[in-house]
């Protein structure tokens, strides 16, 4: 779930703190302004409603940047990638996909000790 976190704002203008709100749980977002403040309402799934000191433009452009953040991607590591070039000869003679996995790492280590022997980098 994606989450911020925005700065409450009391009734007399004052900070009162902070809240973390998830993104999925917005039902809605309006603007309040009085003489003495200005923000937004933001009205949550669960019937609780927040006052922050943000407009409802900041706080929709804060849930457009959460939203375009793409996971951490995982890295493969040169020991993943000579697992990955053995599995299609393991494949054609093992078929068993669990061995398949096993023996594949299995090659990979013993082609990283190797490596590690010939004065290779990691």
């Amino acid at each position: 779930m994606n989450k911020m976190t925005l700065k409450k704002w009391g009734r007399d203008g004052r900070e009162g703190g902070t809240v973390t709100i998830y993104v999925e749980e917005i039902d809605s977002i309006s603007s309040y302004d009085d003489r003495n403040d200005f923000g937004s309402i933001i009205y949550m799934k669960s019937g609780v409603k927040h006052s922050v000191g943000e407009s409802p433009m900041d706080i929709e452009l804060k849930i457009a940047k959460l939203s375009l953040q793409l996971p951490k991607a995982e890295v493969m590591t040169l020991r993943d990638h000579f697992a990955a070039a053995a599995i299609p000869a393991l494949i054609a003679s093992l078929g068993n996909i669990r061995l398949v996995a096993s023996r594949a790492y299995q090659i990979a280590d013993q082609m990283m000790y190797e490596r590690d022997q010939k004065g290779g980098e990691s």
